[in-house]
């Protein structure tokens, strides 16, 4: 577990006298010496500024890496897998939230990290959060039944003179007003939908892959003086920013292919198990049956219950996906608990509007 210096002034009364006198002559400030023992006023002066020498702690991020932004990952992860697997219709709204939620990381990490502003220990948390997010997304994205192609007949409908139809789910009208006219009428709904999931997709991968890419190009982070302290997870096994440095540098390239290498995968497993040959897990409907399923002798089981292998290429996808968002979680979690005595402010224990508001959208 990382351990920080504690503030002198907490300790030394003398100290605290004579910061007391210089506040109130810079800034007339009313400062107590009961105040100047308090871990939020010093932690504030602390963080101010970016030119300490000496480690007292882990700046506090909450918008980024609070406790209300943590459950608010988990709880969306899980939620979309639910609404999946229930109601595999309107999975392009949890794609979206989904993808609302990484870009709510991620974009302010862009900004920060340009700054200085960020620390080690929260930029490798934005990571774990926007790979799992991504993973989990596209994961549960195969079960979806927009990917299905349809029989035409479901597409084209051939209409006499002067009928007029109302498309069902679309809230329009269609007016036909040249006998045996062909419409597509479901068509346009469902590339709309295809689009809209797409779209969710693609801004997680690329948000995930350039944050990935900004961590390797750019080593410059804020509060130096505390970042050779600074435990990080990588490969379920904690390591001090100091040691990858000097010892162990090559895994932290390895970490950070290892995350780009977990999309390019999955996005590649969805594009075959999207497949019209391939249907849901929970479709009743079985996927094209191979020619060895059918070569099997009468008298074997596989006779009644035919072997499905695009299906079971989807189940064995979710269950490895399962366990790499479990091990993204629980590597998160534990890195927070093993900077927990450096971390100032009450990150892991206040609510700010930007944890509230995540929860919100998740």
């Amino acid at each position: 577990m990382a351990s920080c210096n504690i503030f002198p002034v907490s300790t030394n009364p003398p100290l605290r006298v004579e910061l007391a006198q210089t506040l109130f002559s810079a800034f007339h400030l009313n400062v107590t010496s009961a105040s100047l023992t308090e871990s939020s006023f010093l932690s504030s002066l602390f963080c101010s500024t970016d030119t300490a020498q000496t480690c007292y702690g882990i700046c506090p991020n909450a918008d980024l890496a609070g406790v209300g932004v943590r459950i608010a990952f988990w709880l969306s992860s899980i939620l979309q897998a639910i609404l999946v697997f229930k109601s595999p219709e309107d999975s392009s709204q949890g794609a979206w939230t989904a993808a609302i939620l990484t870009a709510s990381v991620t974009i302010p990490a862009f900004v920060q990290k340009r700054q200085r502003q960020l620390s080690i220990y929260h930029a490798t948390l934005v990571l774990n959060f926007a790979t799992f997010s991504s993973i989990v997304s596209l994961a549960v994205a195969p079960m979806c039944t927009i990917w299905r192609e349809r029989p035409v007949e479901d597409y084209t409908i051939l209409l006499p003179d002067d009928i007029q139809i109302t498309v069902y789910d679309e809230g329009e009208e269609i007016q036909v007003d040249q006998p045996n006219q062909s419409f597509n009428v479901p068509q346009r709904k469902v590339h709309r939908q295809r689009l809209v999931l797409s779209l969710a997709l693609v801004t997680q991968i690329a948000l995930q892959w350039t944050w990935a890419v900004m961590l390797f190009t750019d080593p410059e982070y804020a509060q130096k003086a505390c970042n050779p302290y600074t435990i990080v997870m990588l490969f379920g096994k904690p390591f001090t920013t100091h040691s990858v440095n000097h010892g162990y540098f090559a895994v932290w390239p390895c970490w950070l292919l290892f995350n780009l290498s977990i999309t390019l995968i999955w996005g590649i497993l969805l594009v075959s198990s999207s497949s019209p040959a391939v249907h849901p897990v929970l479709s009743r409907q079985p996927s094209h049956l191979s020619h060895e399923a059918d070569s099997v002798a009468s008298t074997s089981w596989r006779r009644y219950l035919p072997v499905d292998r695009g299906r079971r290429l989807v189940v064995a996808e979710n269950v490895l996906a399962f366990l790499i968002s479990t091990f993204f979680l629980v590597s998160s979690e534990v890195q927070v608990g093993k900077n927990k005595s450096c971390l100032l402010g009450g990150e892991n224990t206040e609510w700010s509007f930007g944890q509230v508001a995540a929860l919100l959208v998740s």
